[in-house]
């Protein structure tokens, strides 16, 4: 069994379905396609469920992650871009953050890969 392997650029603002992969050539995912909530991205790359519970062990437990685009356009209007993700592989351009604890309140000492 594999996970997708998300790359920074299928990430945007509050969402983690911003683009999808046709072949080689990635693509906006359009307007009709956002507001259907069954219609899923297409990564480019896969990596074995195994190889991403492996490298979370003992770090993270949780079904979901945050993950921010290490690579923004200069016309972008944050200086960053965060996002949730489903439990997913990422690409090198997608840094993941890890917090120890959270409470209701907010999280508490983030740790970034």
């Amino acid at each position: 069994m594999a996970l997708d392997t998300f790359r920074a650029k299928l990430l945007h603002q509050f969402t983690h379905r911003w683009a999808t992969y046709e072949g080689e050539a990635a693509r906006d995912i359009t307007t009709n396609e956002l507001t259907n909530s069954s219609k899923s991205v297409t990564p480019r790359y896969w990596v074995p469920t195994t190889a991403v519970a492996e490298r979370l062990a003992g770090r993270w437990d949780r079904t979901w992650l945050i993950g921010f685009r290490n690579i923004v356009r200069v016309t972008d209007e944050r200086t960053s871009i965060f996002g949730f993700l489903p439990l997913v592989a990422v690409g090198h351009s997608m840094p993941l953050m890890y917090f120890s604890s959270y409470t209701r309140q907010g999280f508490r000492r983030a740790e970034s890969e």
